[in-house]
């Protein structure tokens, strides 16, 4: 009867901590992804920010 015991603490440990492993892995990817959101977002700032540059630029240049 003991055997069977000892069993079930190994599987439901097992258990918890394939839970665990799973909310630890979904939590790194999720703020993986919001980090690539975020440069993803400060990049095309820039760009939008360098083009807007360039044209003011262009139109003081061209007066």
């Amino acid at each position: 009867m003991g055997s069977v015991e000892s069993w079930r603490r190994a599987a439901l440990a097992a258990y918890v901590l394939a839970g665990v492993g799973l909310a630890s892995g979904g939590y790194a990817l999720a703020t993986t992804q919001a980090n690539v959101n975020a440069i993803a977002a400060a990049q095309k700032r820039l760009d939008d920010d360098e083009w807007s540059m360039s044209f003011s630029e262009d139109d003081c240049t061209s007066s």
